[in-house]
Order: C-alpha cells, then structure tokens, then sequence
C-alpha cells in the first residue's frame, strides 16, 4: 500500500513536471482548458498531504535534516508576515499575494512532507517512469524543430495554456509538452545525466543509454536556447565528475557556484564575443538585450525604493493571472525572489536551496546511484538557470532524491568482483553540512 501510494505521488509529480501534458490532453480532447493546471497541484497536494498526515497519526518521523526544517520553518513563517506587508504596505489583494506564493513556492511548502515518502520507490520503477516519459517527448520536440511546425496548440481560449518563447526568428523552438523550451530542457538534462550515470556505471546496455544520451543533445539543441543547451552540458559534467569524485569532490560540492560565475559569463561576456554572430538565430543577442532591460528596470525598483522595499520586496510576481502581474517579466530567479519578498525572504531561498543541495550530496554519498548521480547533476545547475529564468525549486530532482530506497538489481557476482575495484569511498565526498543528514 505505501509503495502504491509513493507511486501515485511521483505519477502526479511527472504530470506537474511536464507542465503542459494535462492541459494539451484537454485541448486534444475538448478543444479548450476547462480546468486550470491548478487541478493537478490540488490533487498532488492532497496526496502528499494524506501521506504525511497518516505517517504522523503513525508515529512514524518524517527523517527531514533539522537545517531544512528549521529554514523551512522559517520561510512558511517570513511568508505570513509577508503577507500582512503586502497587503497592508501595498493594498494587494489577499488572492494575489496568495496565488503569488503558490506561482514561486509551491514546492517549498511542501517539502517536509516528501520526507514521509522517503525511500519508499525502487530505482528501477523512477528509471523506467523517466524513460517512458522522455523518449516520445523528446522526438516530439526534435519534430517540433526539424519540420518548422508547432504540432500542438500553443494557447487556448482561456489562456490557461500559453507557450511562452516558441518563436526564433524563423525557427520554432522545441517546447515539447512543456509551457516554454526552458522548461523542456530542465527534463532533458535530468533524464540526460541519468543516462549519463548508467554509462559511467557501466550497467545494462551501454548502446542503449548512449541514444538516451544523444537523444538528449539533439533535443536540447532543438530548443535553440544557449542557456539550456549549456544547462545539460552541465548537467552530464556534474555527473561525469561525481564518478570521478575521488579526486574531485569539492568540485562537486561547489558545482551549483561555478555555475552560477558561468551563467554570468555567458549574461554578460558572452554577448560581447557574439558581436559578429549578432545576426544568426543561435548567437544571436537580442534575447539578452531584452532581458538587460527588463533586470534594469525591476532591479531599479527593488533596490531603489527604499529600506522597506529592499528588506520585504514589492510584492510583482512574474505571472500574468492577476492584474498586479501582468506584463511582469524578470526572468531572474534572484532578482525575481528580492522583487517579490526582499532581501530577507532571498536569503531565506538561497539558504533552502542550498541546504537541499547539501541533502542530496549526503543520500549521494551514503549510496551512489544512477537516480541519485542524475539528480545532483539536474539540480546543480539551478543557480545556472537562475540566472536566465524564474527556476525557485527543482521539483523533480528533489523528489527523485528522497523517494528512491536506493535498490538496484542484483548482478552477477564477477560483475560486482570487478566494480568493488574502482568503488568511490564514502569519506571522500562530504557535503558541505553533513550533519544534515
């Protein structure tokens, strides 16, 4: 029964993760998005909720790291207070400020509830799940790409589905079942580091995982997107490297900061050495001149609205729902988070996000394997993402992480003879809280 219902959990988890699949089963159906995606969340909740409170009523502890409960808590506390400043500072609307913590931070709120959950799904199960979903996605986006076509609505009626960022000059970008390419290419580069991690492990067949592998790059190359193409390069690297962890496991630690120095090289040095590229599609640098405006402007009114704005935020949220967000666009998970909540609530992600990161690096440490390998790798390069878009939480990765028992098939004895010759040691790879754990 439980394992029924971790699998539940994660079938919802994938349907939220390809955020477009439930609403273009709707347009395919009906021709219009009677329901809001919103509906998938309720149900995802509620069955997260469930779990969790049953486990309590149980006895049974949830085995969340007290650092991540107790910023956590914190968060959920800010929030409330949050709220009044909004209101009260502002005159938002009570529905907004709301709906606008759920657009950023649904995951968030959640997160001690997934720990309910924890170990509760074999690896094989997640592995087949993933495969499953990627390979028809990813043709489907090389199509998208290769025949000029949009093959799937791109709005509905209602407006609940809207592509965001499909269009490319003459091109069309690969967006798949997913609401923007970027989105798309957060899927690909997990699935791409999982495929990546049975190659280094040398498990099954290496044919086989060396397409998931290429078809990765081929769809991730058709989102026609610098920044997610060079997402899944990174991805796979920080799976290459934690696979050669022994000799470079601060470099594994420290991944998510240097990709952070990358996305700001690839922001702001990038376009410079483009100059002479300026009118290709792919090197092309009007994306970036328009998101240099946009920071422009909301860092402006950030930072330059006075101590109470800079500590609490201004409240914008970059969704178009209500009438307080319409038009916004930062596409800056930073600079989005300090518009919204300030400084304070910033800091409070940032500490979240990367205690999360140090819980992973832990479950890693404790037992590689290839679920676990292609997680670190997707969520390594959240500050990356950050840099170009609204990427608060890595859902999915996340959740991959603390479901999976670690259980892999048993193979032959001389397999396992010659593997024990290069295993990696635990003591060599610490994060940077391993009390955390």
């Amino acid at each position: 029964m439980t394992r029924s219902f971790s699998l539940a959990i994660f079938l919802t988890i994938m349907v939220l993760s390809v955020d477009a699949l439930f609403l273009q089963a709707e347009m395919a159906a009906l021709d219009s998005t009677p329901l809001p995606s919103l509906v998938v969340k309720s149900v995802f909740t509620l069955l997260l909720l469930i779990g969790g409170i049953s486990h309590m009523i149980s006895g049974r502890k949830s085995g969340i790291p007290r650092p991540v409960f107790i910023l956590w808590l914190s968060f959920v506390l800010y929030l409330m207070v949050e709220t009044l400043v909004l209101v009260l500072r502002f005159g938002y609307p009570a529905d907004y400020v709301l709906f606008s913590f759920n657009a950023y931070y649904f995951a968030i709120l959640l997160v001690p509830f997934f720990f309910y959950r924890r170990q509760s799904l074999d690896e094989s199960i997640l592995t087949s799940t993933l495969v499953v979903f990627f390979v028809p996605l990813a043709l489907l986006g090389i199509a998208q790409t290769a025949s000029g076509s949009l093959i799937l609505p791109t709005e509905s009626p209602n407006q609940y589905l809207q592509v965001m960022s499909w269009g490319f000059a003459e091109s069309v970008r690969a967006f798949s079942l997913f609401t923007s390419p970027s989105t798309f290419g957060h899927f690909i580069a997990l699935v791409g580091a999982l495929a990546m991690a049975f190659l280094l492990e040398r498990r099954g067949s290496a044919a086989r995982w060396a397409v998931v592998v290429l078809l990765a790059l081929i769809s991730g190359y058709c989102t026609l997107t610098r920044a997610t193409q060079v997402e899944i390069v990174c991805a796979l690297l920080t799976v290459w490297l934690i696979y050669r962890r022994k000799k470079l496991s601060g470099l594994v630690t420290l991944c998510p900061i240097f990709y952070e120095i990358l996305g700001l090289i690839v922001a702001f040095v990038l376009p410079i050495w483009l100059v002479g590229f300026a009118d290709t599609d792919l090197f092309s640098n009007l994306s970036i001149m328009q998101r240099y405006a946009q920071w422009a402007s909301y860092g402006s009114l950030w930072l330059g609205g006075g101590p109470a704005t800079f500590l609490f935020g201004a409240g914008l949220a970059q969704n178009d729902r209500f009438q307080a967000g319409a038009d916004v666009v930062i596409d800056n998970s930073f600079l989005a988070v300090g518009v919204h909540i300030g400084f304070i609530g910033l800091l409070l992600w940032l500490a979240i996000s990367w205690y999360v990161w140090a819980y992973m690096l832990e479950q890693a440490k404790e037992r590689l394997t290839p679920i676990r390998a292609a997680s670190l790798g997707a969520w390594s390069v959240w500050m990356f993402t950050s840099v170009f878009g609204v990427n608060i939480f890595s859902l999915l990765p996340f959740a991959l992480v603390v479901l999976t028992n670690g259980e892999r098939a048993k193979r032959p004895a001389v397999v396992r003879q010659e593997r024990s010759a290069r295993t990696i040691h635990p003591q060599s790879f610490r994060p940077l809280d391993a009390s955390s754990s």
